[in-house]
Formats: C-alpha cells, structure tokens, sequence
C-alpha cells in the first residue's frame, strides 16, 4: 500500500513538474512573439529637471522644460522610423496626435496670467498624466479672474521610459517652485489655492501639512474659529491600545412553549416585520446613520 501511494505520489510530482515546464516554455513563446520596444520606451532622457538643480524660478524651471523637450526631439522625435510615422503615432512629427501640433502644448507647464488676478491657483496632474488634465479647470478659473499656473511634473509629458526616473523630492521641489511664484506675483493679500488631481492632490496636501506643521486645521470665515485643529500623528497615527474586561453573565434556562403555536401564523408574523419584508429598511436605517432620511422612523416598512 504504501509503495503504491510513493508511486502515485511520483507520477503526480513529475506531471506537476511537466505542466510548469509546458506553461514557463508557453510564457517564452510569448514574449519572443511580441514587437520590439519603441525608442520612446526604452530611451533614457536626462535633461528633465532634479531636485538638486539650481532651479528656484519657474522661469528657470521651464528653461529646464524646454532642454527636455528639446532632448526630446533628438533623441526620439528626429529618429522615429519609417513605417512608425503614421497619423496617430504620437512621436510622429506633424500627427494628429502630436502635442506640439497644437499650440499651447499642453504636454507643458502653461501660465493663464491676469493683470489684475482675484487669486492665484497652483494646478498639478496626476502621475502618468500630463498638464492638459487640468486644462479646462484653469481655463474655467482664467475665466474667473484668476491667474493660473499648471505645472507639468518632472518626467512626465515627454516619454514613457522617463517615468522610471520620477520620485517625489522632484515633485516636491516642483511644487514650492509654483507657489512661490504665485506668491511672488499675487503679493501677500490675495488667495492662492493648490488645486491636485491624483497624485497631484496627494502633493498638494503634502505642501500644506508642512507648510502648518503638519496639522491639519479647518477655519470657519464665518464664526472666525478652527473647528478642526490636530497634528496629523493623530489622524494617521497608531490609535492607543484599548483594554476591555469582559465576564459572562449566567441566566437561568428558558424553554419556549412552541408546540400551541400556528406554523401560518408565526410566518405572516414574521413577514409583516419591516426588518424582514422591507429591505429599504436597511437604507433606511443606513440613511439615518450618515444624515440622510433622517425624518422617516426606521422601523416604517
């Protein structure tokens, strides 16, 4: 018997072992199938902007801009094949997908400037996303009186392969850059709002957070006080350790008397209850909870 259960065992090991090797030899076939990477996947650009550039401006910030996007053209652009320019490849010079067909770019950071600006908003993408996200937001707040700037994340709008090179001190970096600038311009009096999509919200409230110490706070213009005020540790820190002490109560047994009761008229009893034959019950009690329909009872079927 138990020779009979090693031989199993066996045979069970190596059609384990032939299925992996069937699978692993299917994954190559596979990838020796698929195209070749395209040089806008595989070249590496390097004039994007750092965190430890010399960069405190957004005027040299977009000098940085134009050397990427310069790099870009002669490194990708300019050597796109042949048979790769066609009218929808976006690295295509001239196609209906270029960016820079279209003017602005809105691959780029873009200032949307007034005058006499109302405000000043800082508008950031998300990851993998470029400006033109947030386009029609500051188009919107232009239209407003307010003087917008969308800043275009470090790696971001040129080249796939450039996102290998993004890290978060670059877009921190970025960030200061743009509302100094706003702040330079707007004066001190004026509102400056961070507007963030994704990743780009995620860097707004970064700034903010450490902007106030990292505390988080909420003022209320029209009774002039901080509803909300706490460190951010509070919020997102362990929560105390709680202890309960628990004992069991012991009841004297009691047998329910089942055997006079009506099988008909215990069911309808049970289904004339709202909890059971209502299941907008359970929104309802759902509603109360959160500030909803808070005037219905929640036992109203």
């Amino acid at each position: 018997m138990k020779s009979l259960l090693r031989q199993l065992l066996s045979a069970a090991s190596l059609i384990l072992i032939g299925m992996l090797c069937a699978v692993a030899l299917a994954y190559k076939v596979l990838l020796d199938r698929l195209p070749e990477l395209k040089p806008w996947h595989a070249v590496e650009l390097t004039e994007d902007f750092h965190a430890g550039n010399s960069v405190k401006t957004l005027s040299d910030y977009l000098a940085v801009e134009d050397r990427a996007f310069s790099e870009l053209n002669r490194k990708i652009i300019d050597r796109v094949s042949r048979q790769d320019q066609f009218r929808f490849n976006r690295y295509s010079r001239g196609s209906l997908s270029d960016p820079a067909a279209i003017q602005p770019n809105w691959n780029r950071t873009f200032v949307l400037d007034h005058t006499e600006p109302r405000g000043g908003a800082l508008l950031l993408h998300g990851l993998s996303d470029s400006p033109y996200s947030v386009r029609s937001v500051g188009e919107f707040l232009h239209k407003n009186g307010w003087l917008v700037v969308g800043m275009r994340l470090p790696e971001h709008g040129t080249a796939p392969g450039s996102l290998r090179n993004f890290n978060r001190n670059d877009a921190r970096a970025m960030t200061r850059i743009g509302v100094l600038e706003l702040r330079r311009r707007l004066g001190e009096q004026r509102p400056l709002v961070i507007i963030g999509f994704s990743t780009g919200a995620a860097l707004a409230t970064d700034y903010v957070l450490a902007a106030r110490d990292r505390r988080l706070t909420i003022e209320d213009r029209h009774f002039g006080n901080r509803p909300v005020d706490m460190p951010m540790d509070v919020l997102f820190g362990k929560p105390p350790r709680m202890t309960r002490t628990a004992t069991r109560k012991r009841y004297a047994e009691i047998r329910a008397e089942v055997l006079d009761v009506d099988l008909a008229d215990a069911v309808e009893s049970v289904l004339r209850f709202p909890a059971v034959a209502d299941k907008s019950f359970l929104i309802h009690i759902g509603d109360r909870s959160v500030g909803g329909a808070t005037v219905r009872d929640q036992l109203v079927g």
